[in-house]
C-alpha cells in the first residue's frame, strides 16, 4: 500500500463528514475533526479501506506516518 497523500486523506475526511452530517462549511469544521482526532486514538482507521487496514496491521511505521500526515491534513482546514 502506497501512503496516502494528504488530497487523498483530505477527500477521505469530507467524504466521512457528509456521511455523519457534519457541516465542512462552518468554521469549527477543523475543530470537531480535531477533538475526533484527539479523543479516538483510532480515528483514522475510518477512513481507510479494508486492505488498507489489513496492511495496517503489520506495517506499523506507515500507520504511524498517515497519523501524522493526517494531523497535518487537519490543521490546513
Amino acid at each position: 500500500m502506497e501512503t496516502l497523500n494528504d488530497i487523498e486523506l483530505r477527500k477521505r475526511l469530507y467524504e466521512y463528514s457528509n456521511q455523519v452530517g457534519f457541516d465542512t462549511k462552518k468554521e469549527t469544521f477543523r475543530e470537531v475533526i480535531s477533538f475526533l482526532i484527539d479523543i479516538d486514538q483510532n480515528f483514522l482507521y475510518t477512513l481507510l479501506k479494508p486492505e488498507e487496514l489489513s496492511y495496517l496491521a503489520t506495517h506499523r511505521d506507515t500507520e504511524e506516518q498517515l497519523k501524522r500526515r493526517l494531523e497535518q491534513v487537519v490543521e490546513s482546514l
